[in-house]
């Protein structure tokens, strides 16, 4: 799909000069055709030959002749799918600059990046965004995706057709476009035709073994994978097998090719990718005549029967559809998360009643695996498959994530919307269910509290250790920041109320018993701590909400989109625990520098040789804090629990730099207009924030001996300070302001971060160190 900017400034001028040189070329064409019909065939069909003149000169002077109205008929197609083209994106693009213009009037802002945002006023200029605006957010934002995907399908189809053209090798092609609807209409038939072949392959290859049908099976896998992303395709195999069908057949393949060679794994793994981009792409609304909510539903009654694998596996072995189906969703993009929180939400309904229900009756052979993925475990386990999914699809697992646990109180044989929430819970974190207990069991509980016990027998030789917990932890971090994880170059993702409901669960139950991360005793760390790294993703990717916990008594910081309301204490209790790792103190440390950097820009842009220096010293004082908690964190893994070294962190922090570039894309590109050589300046922002965060990282060295603490402790103290003066001389470049009140605005921020830092530093980890 082409971005928000290709679209707003796509150039037409090279497309409409191909028309124009393609209507040219058609009558250059007619003129030599009419001239070789009139002259060199006339002749020839005129003539009295015999003998090999006969048989060979004539014929080829007729297929020439011929050769001639082909490429007429040729070019005539081509211009007639790039006029039609030229047209659709011309009018995608101008629906999109009319939503720009709609934006404004209703109190919006478009980014040059397609971000829509609230256009700030004095009378919206606080923490929570204006009552109903995250509305009229979504709803913008969803037109925009329309008329993206209005260019996108046109481009699809438009390069589709012309492929087909230039099938032919030696000669010009007979395919008659009218125009770019006519070309859809044959793309259509053709599709359809695959489909029904491609179903009846899966159907044989489902009773018969992988091995004796190798012709077979590389047939269906070229099958799906030419048509993995043809919407007409997708939803017509799908149909045509039927959902029992469809993982009836891939249980099978999947068990049986991993007993065979390389090549056959290969192939089925090709297939496993191809199913469930096409499950994507055939159950997203915006597809045509996709499936829906009726099918969807057929769907979780397939996941829930049990198939006979007996043939393959041994006698009397079985597995449920679901285990089948949470390899194929492991790919795919599942934008319209309709399918995948239904599966998810009667998935976890199973898996909360019976959690031995996926092993009990499982393959016996330890080399048999579903998932065919390098990663993710051998498939037997569907909610590491449902958590892949998830991690992949942002949106989706924000939906998810909101969600209560339900149980079947309707006994219709399935887990719907239309079921109970589970309430006997101990919601609030205190060890006890009782009457103050008012939430609901939700998602995010369920699957931190989850046993890892499944793990060790979902392992692949050689695999990861707790593929579970892993696709734990990238479906929170997707479903909390809108972003797939391991996703180096995406920026951040303005945060909707409900990703920010994720990361206010995640904090307050870590933050309840921070031992979950850390662990009771040295040497001893916890059950969650494999997912520090992503805590400490969704805390940068919060740093302004973070900072705001912190305090925010002059209202200098904003959210980035709806806030999330931290909790203080338990705030700083998870950052306490999460922070030992080396990765998510990098984050952390990362963006902590880059958003005081930028938010103290911001005031002295806003408010220029008025700003006073006390206020500089509020703008920098929480993340001195947060800085403070970090080498506490640090201190405590170094010293205590000896989980990692200091060249860890200072490593970690020069690792994790995209996050310095990823807040001052956020939060400093707004004055890229407003400041003189603009994008260089921003660039340069991000590069010394950089340096600053490295330099206070490696300030930051802890060192046994006792009689070193309160020199540590000292050297630590002042690298925040710096980083504060830092982060106040790097916001003032280019103000104009007189370099004596630059300097005692430093001078404050120097001040106010000692003193927070002291806050953050005392108490938070119980080491000896101190």
């Amino acid at each position: 799909m082409p971005s928000f900017e290709d679209l707003y400034h796509l150039k037409l001028k090279s497309l409409s000069e191909a028309v124009t040189d393609w209507t040219e070329t058609i009558k250059k064409l007619t003129t030599l055709a009419e001239e070789a019909d009139k002259g060199m065939l006339a002749k020839a069909k005129s003539a009295d030959w015999a003998g090999k003149n006969a048989g060979v000169t004539k014929p080829f002077i007729e297929k020439t002749a011929k050769e001639f109205h082909d490429a007429i008929t040729e070019a005539t197609s081509r211009r007639n799918i790039l006029r039609d083209a030229h047209d659709a994106l011309k009018i995608a693009k101008e629906d999109l600059k009319d939503l720009v213009h709609e934006a404004r009037t209703q109190g919006l802002t478009i980014s040059a990046e397609g971000v829509v945002d609230v256009k700030p006023t004095d009378s919206n200029n606080s923490a929570t965004p204006p009552k109903g605006s995250q509305a009229k957010i979504d709803t913008m934002v969803a037109k925009i995706e329309a008329v993206l995907n209005k260019a996108a399908t046109v481009d699809t189809e438009a390069s589709w057709a012309l492929k087909t053209l230039g099938d032919e090798s030696y000669n010009f092609s007979t395919t008659k476009y009218d125009s770019l609807d006519s070309a859809n209409k044959i793309k259509k038939q053709e599709a359809v035709a695959d489909a029904k072949k491609a179903a009846k392959l899966a159907k044989k290859l489902t009773k018969d073994y992988v091995a004796r049908n190798p012709d077979d099976l590389k047939a269906l896998k070229s099958l799906l994978h030419e048509h993995a992303q043809d919407p007409d395709f997708d939803v017509t195999f799908y149909k045509t097998l039927g959902q029992e069908k469809a993982l009836k057949f891939y249980a099978h393949v999947s068990l049986d090719s991993t007993g065979h060679s390389k090549a056959q794994i290969d192939l089925v793994h090709a297939i496993q990718t191809d199913m469930g981009t096409m499950l994507g792409v055939a159950t997203d609304k915006d597809t045509k005549g996709h499936l829906d909510a009726t099918w969807i539903d057929g769907m979780l009654r397939a996941g829930r029967k049990r198939i006979d694998i007996s043939d393959i596996a041994g006698y009397d072995k079985k597995i449920y559809g679901y285990q089948a189906l949470s390899s194929i969703i492991r790919h795919g993009d599942y934008s319209d998360s309709d399918l995948l929180t239904a599966v998810g939400r009667d998935m976890v309904a199973m898996d909360r009643k019976d959690p031995g229900i996926w092993t009990r009756d499982a393959p016996s052979n330890m080399n048999m695996a579903l998932n065919l993925d390098k990663k993710g475990g051998k498939g037997f386990d569907p909610i590491t498959g449902l958590m892949e999914a998830f991690s992949h699809s942002p949106e989706a697992s924000t939906e998810f994530f909101n969600e209560p646990v339900r149980t079947d109180t309707n006994g219709d044989g399935i887990v719907t919307k239309d079921d109970r929430p589970v309430t006997n819970y101990d919601s609030n974190y205190d060890g006890k269910v009782n009457s103050d207990d008012k939430r609901p069991m939700s998602m995010v509980d369920y699957i931190l509290d989850r046993s890892e016990s499944l793990d060790p027998t979902d392992q692949t030789d050689g695999g990861e250790t707790r593929p579970a917990v892993r696709a734990a932890g990238n479906a929170l971090e997707a479903a909390s920041t809108g972003r797939v994880p391991g996703d180096d170059d995406a920026s951040l993702v303005r945060h909707t109320e409900a990703m920010s409901n994720v990361a206010e669960r995640i904090v307050e139950k870590i933050g309840h018993n921070p031992e979950l991360v850390s662990g009771k005793e040295p040497g001893e760390p916890g059950p969650l701590r494999a997912l520090s790294k992503n805590f400490g993703n969704i805390t940068a990717d919060y740093m302004a909400d973070a900072q705001m916990a912190m305090e925010n008594g002059e209202k200098l910081i904003k959210p980035f989109g709806y806030p999330a309301e931290f909790d203080k204490a338990d705030l700083k209790l998870f950052l306490g625990a999460v922070a030992q790792d080396p990765q998510a103190y990098g984050a952390i440390t990362q963006s902590q520098q880059a958003f005081t950097t930028s938010l103290v820009h911001d005031i002295v842009q806003e408010r220029g040789k008025d700003v006073l220096p006390e206020t500089i010293g509020n703008a920098v004082y929480s993340g001195s804090e947060i800085a403070g908690i970090m080498a506490e964190a640090r201190a405590e893994a170094i010293y205590d629990r000896h989980a990692a070294e200091n060249d860890d962190f200072n490593n970690a922090v020069t690792d994790n730099a995209k996050w310095s570039n990823r807040i001052w894309d956020m939060a400093g590109s707004k004055y890229v207009e407003m400041i003189p050589v603009g994008g260089d300046l921003i660039q340069w922002f991000k590069e010394d924030t950089i340096d600053a965060a490295v330099e206070r990282a490696e300030k930051d060295t802890f060192k046994e001996a006792h009689e070193e603490a309160v020199r540590t402790y000292t050297q630590s103290e002042t690298a925040t300070k710096k980083a504060a003066e830092r982060a106040v001389l790097a916001a003032c470049k280019d103000s104009g302001l007189p370099q004596d009140f630059i300097n005692t605005l430093a001078g404050s921020a120097s001040t106010k971060a000692g003193s927070a830092y002291a806050v953050g530093n005392t108490g938070m980890a119980p080491g000896e160190h101190k």
